[in-house]
């Protein structure tokens, strides 16, 4: 354990681990990841491109998919690999396609139209899983990376007649980055982060400015949520404090990256968005109560340490909300938004923000899409209702419960928990009965709004759940 070592080791290994976890990054890491193997793929091999093929995990999939690659309008793992094979640099590694060039993205929007790039889900594989192939006219390369986003484990390259034996993955664990951190207790942590020398700590300093910058550039967003979020609180609709402070600068940080900035971010643990978390939240509170540089470096020392243990148990990738896991530890306070009654706040910038992407619609849009959209909604609730009783009595659920919850498929969250809580205040004859009845009702609801709705349900039900 960390206990067990000196000092002057402890703060050595830590601060080998934290210049290894904060690095700068171009983009969201799991397109980039996908990227830097074609890059390094490509450096391996000769010959006239025939194609490529890549494998992914669901995790690097679906996190990729939709994502803007930076300097551009395309989006997703197969533009992310086509601008690998056409201008990346592996030595770059998390920035390896920064720098685009419009001929670069000529070349690679027609390299993916001649549909060379084939994407595929592997479905049988656990934590972060990239193996990509790339086939020419003269040779094959196959480079496979695992558990985390550059920590390339095979380069193999054959001829045209062989063929790649299937890849063993043994255990690593040994040598990762999530065993080593795991080392370490949280008293390591505090001891280095308030003993470590300051200059040490440069690259922290480095990555307020550049998740700041990026923020800057996401409050140029029409209709951004920060810029949403900025004019509530100019209006008086919101506070002015820490929390909504953080608040914006992460929002527009990650709004911006998100959407194809060519900005980086200083990431944390394989990721840009806890990056933008960690860094811009700890200067919100050191801007908002006058702390001193020094503080607010050591306290980000402190943070990004603490991001690399939880990670290193939930996986590089997971499906756990970060604020979930700060409810458990103890570093977020429980129902903090029912405690602080702002939930008709929180609600209404939400809302106002989907209102404005319905700004292009017209009456005469709206009244093309009228009759198909009743048809499919009567059709879809009355096979929801069939459905859910029939499951809802396997599971041991009641009719009504499972129809209730069937139909959080329609609305998602927030409506589901805005109708949760009126059903509740209108059944309950007491505060008791009341949160009886929420208890009962909303975690349920919640998790079949956003199992069975969008990605952007997916996000905010997992950050309010915690909250509520």
């Amino acid at each position: 354990m960390g206990g067990e070592t000196t000092l002057e080791e402890s703060q050595k290994g830590l601060l080998k681990l934290l210049k290894e976890g904060v690095t700068p990054a171009t983009g969201c890491t799991e397109p980039i990841a996908v990227a830097y193997a074609v890059a390094t793929a490509k450096e391996q091999i000769e010959g006239y491109l025939e194609s490529i093929h890549i494998q992914v995990d669901s995790n690097i999939y679906k996190n990729g998919l939709m994502v803007t690659i930076p300097g551009t309008t395309e989006k997703g793992l197969v533009a992310a690999a086509a601008f690998g094979f056409i201008a990346g640099d592996a030595k770059k590694r998390f920035r390896v396609i920064e720098g685009l060039t419009d001929e670069d993205i000529i070349e690679a929007r027609g390299l993916i139209k001649q549909g060379k790039i084939k994407l595929d889900l592997k479905r049988d594989c656990t934590g972060l899983d990239i193996e990509v192939t790339i086939l020419t006219d003269r040779e094959k390369v196959r480079v496979i990376i695992l558990n985390t986003h550059l920590n390339i484990v095979s380069i193999e390259k054959i001829n045209l007649n062989s063929q790649f034996k299937p890849f063993i993955r043994k255990d690593q664990k040994a040598n990762t980055f999530n065993h080593q951190i795991q080392k370490y207790t949280l008293e390591d942590f505090l001891r280095f982060s308030d003993q470590i020398p300051l200059d040490e700590l440069s690259l922290l300093e480095d990555g307020v400015n550049m998740n700041r910058k990026i923020a800057q550039e996401g409050m140029t967003i029409k209709l951004g949520v920060g810029v949403k979020l900025n004019e509530m609180i100019n209006e008086g609709i919101m506070s002015d404090n820490i929390i909504t402070r953080a608040q914006v600068l992460c929002a527009t940080a990650s709004e911006a990256r998100m959407s194809g900035s060519k900005l980086p971010v200083m990431s944390t643990a394989g990721s840009g968005n806890h990056g933008i978390t960690v860094f811009l939240t700890n200067f919100a509170v050191a801007e908002k109560r006058n702390l001193s540089k020094e503080k607010l470096i050591r306290s980000l020392a402190l943070s990004n340490l603490i991001a690399f243990f939880i990670k290193s148990y939930t996986g590089t990738l997971s499906a756990m909300c970060g604020c979930g896991v700060a409810a458990e530890i103890g570093f977020l306070e429980r129902k903090p938004i029912t405690k602080s009654n702002s939930f008709g706040y929180l609600a209404l910038a939400l809302m106002a923000y989907i209102f404005t992407q319905l700004a292009k619609a017209t009456p005469e849009m709206l009244k093309g899409i009228a009759g198909p959209l009743l048809l499919v909604i009567i059709i879809g609730v009355i096979g929801l209702g069939l459905i859910s009783m029939i499951v809802g009595k396997l599971l041991g659920y009641s009719k009504e419960m499972s129809f209730a919850l069937s139909l959080t498929a329609l609305y998602g969250f927030p409506p589901n928990y805005i109708l949760t809580e009126e059903a509740a205040k209108s059944l309950a004859e007491t505060p008791e009965e009341n949160e009886f009845l929420m208890n009962q009702m909303l975690p349920k609801m919640l998790v079949g709004g956003f199992t069975t709705v969008t990605i952007v349900s997916v996000i905010l039900a997992g950050i309010f759940i915690k909250l509520l």
